[in-house]
């Protein structure tokens, strides 16, 4: 469990979810729970790459 207290079964949901939606594949890194600690950096993950890389 990571500091942000998703496990990984929820966050794999999320990413799921989130490739989904918008027609997107996130790497196995990305999906780890102990890489995140805030709401935010999952958030930051998610948006950038929804936004695409022409975004920033």
């Amino acid at each position: 469990m990571s500091s942000l207290e998703l496990d990984s079964i929820t966050l794999a949901y999320v990413f799921t979810y989130v490739e989904q939606r918008h027609d997107l594949t996130f790497e196995n890194d990305d999906i780890d729970p102990m890489r995140y600690t805030t709401v935010g950096e999952l958030l930051d993950t998610l948006v950038g790459r929804v936004a695409g890389p022409d975004a920033r």
